[in-house]
């Protein structure tokens, strides 16, 4: 047994993937499950002479690269009714006018909109998240913190691009003198002469509260629209 059988593994959790007998999310399990037992056999000392595994060679064993990564969690059990998202979308420049972090408070309320990402993942944007591919797609680069996934891609539309390209411009004129490898896109504007700490995810999920329970809600909507509104809509993730 060696690497040769290793690979002949992850190609038929691949088919098995592929051809819907398993899940993505199924795939991955199996594989780390696989990984974490070959090394806690190799911990106890299971490949040494005398032992039931004398004999194994190194190669067998799962890399991180051989696990295939888990499948973006959209949540969509969680979209927000139509005429719920709409209103709220009409009301994002009043964000700009909060007294703390305005600006940076309607940016990041604008992404989790367009990109479905968590709060988290969005503070902790880097000032340079935003490149473009081999076919000039646009790209965010993230970090998915639930999963231990760093340098996540996720192609966005050009509307989003203008969004986050008009937020560097801004903070690379606030904050001329750091360097943009150490600047944040979002970052606070309390206590943070360089611009290399972001605003924080409770922080931003508090404002958006208060700002979600200040909005308008029209007379002419249906009562269970209203109480969507006013009592379910700022718990949900945008």
């Amino acid at each position: 047994m060696g690497r040769r059988d290793i690979t002949a593994f992850t190609n038929r959790l691949s088919y098995l993937r592929h051809t819907g007998v398993i899940s993505p999310r199924r795939t991955a399990v199996i594989s780390r499950h696989v990984r974490s037992n070959l090394a806690r056999m190799r911990s106890l000392g299971l490949t040494r002479s005398g032992e039931p595994l004398h004999g194994l060679p190194d190669d067998f064993a799962l890399l991180a690269e051989d696990i295939s990564d888990d499948p973006e969690d959209t949540e969509a059990g969680k979209d927000l009714p139509p005429e719920v998202m709409c209103q709220i979308c009409e009301h994002l420049p009043s964000l700009a006018g909060t007294k703390r972090n305005g600006n940076e408070n309607r940016v990041a309320t604008e992404l989790l909109i367009d990109t479905g990402r968590r709060p988290t993942e969005i503070c902790q944007l880097r000032w340079d998240c935003l490149e473009q591919d081999r076919t000039g797609q646009n790209v965010l680069i993230y970090d998915n913190y639930k999963s231990g996934r760093k340098g996540r891609r996720l192609p966005i539309s050009q509307a989003t691009a203008g969004v986050i390209t008009r937020q560097q411009e801004l903070i690379r004129t606030d904050f001329p003198l750091t360097p943009t490898a150490e600047l944040m896109l979002l970052p606070t504007r309390v206590g943070n002469p360089h611009g290399r700490k972001p605003i924080g995810a409770g922080w931003l999920s508090g404002r958006h509260r208060e700002w979600i329970q200040s909005l308008p809600v029209g007379e002419g909507q249906p009562q269970s629209l209203r109480l969507i509104f006013r009592e379910r809509v700022w718990s949900l993730r945008l």
